[in-house]
């Protein structure tokens, strides 16, 4: 089973929808903010409620898949934003594996307290953090893999990428005027 999971996309449809084309998924997870009036494409999601969502979406869901039990939110109502462990406390109370949510608007793939965390991004608008493209997940043959919203290329968010030392601006000016002096 494919599954597409994704959130924050705030009234463009359109990715949502080339998305779709592109990965053809079994089903569609979303955890919320899709925004104004669903589109008649959509009516087959698996919805949450996002804070700029109008449509009587709940608020909340437990949704098993693939021998996962997963309590899925937007997060808003959970103070995502200061970290997750509200998320965490309450899935930990509905005997859940996994959390799905989003409105952070940043990609997470973690573990906490022995329960698997996935927040897919925002296939729309990036924000608040050091992942700045757009993104979405998708669930597959017990993995989650996170792709670019826009050109659906499969990236590696995750690994630890080694940092370039950095010179200092006097050794760099210093190492110009040797070149320059062909020392």
């Amino acid at each position: 089973m494919k599954i597409l999971i994704f959130s924050d996309s705030h009234l463009h449809d359109e990715v949502v929808i080339n998305i779709i084309e592109f990965q053809k998924p079994d089903l569609v997870l979303c955890l919320g903010d899709l925004g104004n009036k669903l589109n008649p494409a959509f009516k087959d999601f698996v919805i949450v409620k996002g804070n700029n969502d109008f449509e009587d979406f709940p608020k909340e869901l437990v949704y098993e898949y693939d021998g996962h039990k997963a309590f899925m939110a937007h997060g808003h109502y959970y103070n995502v934003e200061e970290g997750i462990e509200e998320l965490v406390k309450k899935a930990k109370t509905l005997d859940c594996d996994t959390i799905l949510y989003g409105h952070t608007h940043q990609p997470v793939d973690t573990f906490k307290d022995g329960i698997h965390v996935i927040n897919p991004g925002s296939v729309m608008f990036p924000r608040n953090g050091k992942i700045l493209i757009p993104t979405y997940c998708i669930y597959e043959n017990g993995q989650y893999q996170f792709y670019h919203a826009k050109k659906n290329t499969l990236e590696d968010l995750f690994s630890e990428k080694p940092e370039v030392p950095k010179k200092s601006f006097i050794a760099g000016i210093l190492e110009l005027i040797k070149k320059l002096l062909g020392k």
